[in-house]
């Protein structure tokens, strides 16, 4: 009995190694491609606008996590295809047939192989990529340079909590981004009179305890019966209890950029304003969220079914398969997400239809096979 777990355990072993080392070469590939495509020659256009060199490397730098989990999936899949291929065309397959070791066994290390990616895809997804893109927002903020976020940002606060609107606050900012604030006038009034006015050369947003934290500025005391009474200046001066809803849903914020716990937090500005559109979209991302990791265990065990049955096979077959099934898989999650979009499916099947086909893909040909 324990050589015949010793004897499985050296083949889960086997299987896990042949399964890393084209793992690893595709996900440096499609990282590869991935920044090619969707960082080098955005970052180029900035370039070409201002932005220094030393600024634009530790921005490309940054983005390296966000495509680094984008390729997980892609590699997962591709390793499966690329492994298990060349297993079956060395026979080694048809001699674990011959010595009664199923299909279903030898998945198996393609299975916890497609657990420990999927983990890994979670870890980057929920820790490294927003302290990356928080990294990237500080070095726009620093030099001023962004697409839309970084034009200036004007806001009126009404008080509702007696059923009659009526003004509490006026927001200026010459930069503002969801995060850090340039050139802050805040004015606050009582019964439509001034009653203090707030000039910061900068802010940062803390949405967690509802308040901004200012720098490097002066507070204006007003009242009825003098215009002025005097000026307070600060290094550090906390702002609570504002209203953030109407002025943060104007914010462009993408939830890819985002983990899990805040998308959470942001979904519930929508759910203050009442926005089912964006309530709607996000609580789709966050399914997806939820689903991507499981995407990487069912990918990996579909390329090394289709691996283990395609004996022919080359390594650019395997390369392009795997361009045509994730150009598929991304279709479909378009798709779901846009049916999700319009009410069509509720928001948890748009966010798991994929993953569904993928396992109804699964089941087909491991019944096929056997």
């Amino acid at each position: 009995m324990m050589n015949v777990y010793v004897a499985q355990r050296i083949l889960d072993i086997y299987l896990f190694k042949e399964l890393l080392a084209p793992f690893i070469f595709g996900l440096c590939l499609f990282t590869f491609l991935g920044l090619c495509l969707g960082a080098l020659f955005e970052l180029v256009r900035e370039i070409i606008s201002g932005l220094s060199l030393y600024i634009a490397w530790q921005i490309f730098v940054f983005k390296i996590p966000f495509f680094i989990a984008l390729a997980l999936p892609m590699a997962s899949l591709f390793s499966g295809l690329v492994a298990y291929n060349r297993l079956a065309k060395n026979n080694e397959f048809l001699a674990l047939r011959s010595s009664g070791i199923s299909l279903h066994r030898w998945l198996r290390a393609s299975f916890f192989f497609g657990i420990l990616v999927g983990t890994i895809y979670l870890l980057i997804n929920e820790i490294i990529i927003p302290i990356s893109n928080y990294s990237i927002s500080t070095l726009y903020h620093k030099t001023l340079i962004s697409n839309q976020s970084t034009s200036s940002i004007s806001y009126t606060f009404h008080d509702k909590s007696k059923g009659v609107a009526k003004l509490s606050q006026f927001l200026y900012a010459k930069y503002f981004d969801g995060n850090f604030i340039n050139d802050l006038i805040l004015i606050e009034f009582s019964s439509k009179q001034p009653k203090s006015i707030l000039i910061a050369e900068s802010a940062s947003l803390h949405f967690s305890t509802n308040t901004w934290i200012c720098y490097n500025g002066q507070i204006h005391m007003m009242n009825n019966k003098t215009p002025y009474i005097h000026a307070i200046k600060f290094k550090t001066q906390r702002i609570e209890n504002i209203n953030f809803i109407s002025l943060l849903t104007n914010i462009q914020y993408s939830p890819n950029w985002m983990n899990i716990n805040t998308s959470k937090a942001y979904k519930k500005i929508f759910l203050l304003s009442n926005d089912l559109f964006e309530i709607r979209k996000l609580n789709i991302r966050i399914y997806q969220k939820y689903a991507a990791p499981i995407a990487c265990l069912l990918l990996s065990l579909i390329g090394s079914i289709l691996g283990s049955s395609a004996q022919n096979q080359n390594f650019s077959q395997g390369f392009g398969e795997s361009l045509v099934i994730i150009f598929f898989y991304y279709i479909s999650s378009f798709i779901s997400e846009a049916i999700g979009l319009v009410g069509i499916a509720p928001p948890w099947l748009a966010g798991w239809l994929p993953n569904l086909g993928c396992i109804g893909i699964v089941i087909l040909i491991l019944a096929k096979e056997e």
